[in-house]
């Protein structure tokens, strides 16, 4: 009996509880990035722009130029990923995110998620996107043909996946930003329109997977029964010595 239970508490430590892995991301390796409005003042002081007659002419320093610009945001969390087959293509494979939960500074316009499915290359390779044709298939019965185009930017994902490790690069690009000229003897007030950069976004997380903590506790309990088994054992081996 005691063989059995020595059998099941060692089976139980090492066979893995949960399918899917957790994984911390490292918030000295990733960011986030979104898109914040910089006014630039253009030019020379004392250059001079063309100007109708009788109008006054303004000094070209008194144009301001709007640009956005990247900024890097924190990130930090964890997510849990497990590789998972498709239901009609039995080689084709994704690795799955779910049970995410990440904490970022980056604001709510830029948008920012991490996909829940990447498909997986040879050699561990990531890649998901909404582009038009992009569909590997995965839940299709059959390989259909395509075509067409985008209307807007394309959201991508890609990065590696192996030993422990996840890397993942990717986002969407704004829309269509256009340089603006704003005349004005002082710098314009704050951008409070962001309209032009809403849904934008990039971003770069380095990930490591953690080991779940009821896998020690069943180690550790296997190791006492097993401690407790050889106690025994030995006991028994010094009774019989004696007789």
């Amino acid at each position: 009996m005691l063989r059995k239970t020595l059998a099941c508490c060692l089976l139980c430590a090492v066979a893995p509880v949960h399918a899917a892995t957790s994984y911390a991301i490292d918030p000295a390796h990733s960011y986030v990035s979104s898109y914040a409005p910089v006014w630039t003042n253009e030019g020379p002081a004392d250059a001079g722009v063309v100007s109708l007659p009788g109008e006054v002419v303004v000094p070209l320093a008194y144009y301001w130029r709007l640009d956005w610009q990247p900024v890097n945001h924190n990130i930090s969390g964890s997510f849990e990923a497990e590789v998972i087959y498709s239901p009609f293509h039995p080689e084709l494979s994704r690795l799955q995110l779910s049970n995410i939960k990440v904490v970022t500074d980056a604001p709510t316009a830029a948008g920012f998620s991490l996909p829940y499915q990447l498909s997986i290359t040879g050699g561990g390779a990531l890649h998901i996107s909404n582009r038009v044709c992009d569909d590997d298939g995965f839940y299709s019965p059959g390989y259909a043909s395509c075509s067409g185009g985008n209307i807007g930017p394309v959201t991508t994902h890609s990065g590696t996946f192996g030993a422990g490790q996840i890397a993942m690069t990717g986002g969407k690009p704004p829309d269509l930003m256009l340089t603006s000229l704003t005349r004005s003897a002082e710098m314009p007030p704050a951008v409070t329109d962001y309209s032009p950069v809403a849904g934008a976004y990039a971003y770069s997380i380095q990930a490591t997977a953690v080991p779940e903590p009821g896998s020690g506790l069943m180690m550790l309990g296997g190791l006492g029964v097993l401690a407790l088994y050889l106690r025994r054992q030995t006991n028994r081996e010094r009774q019989q010595a004696i007789c």
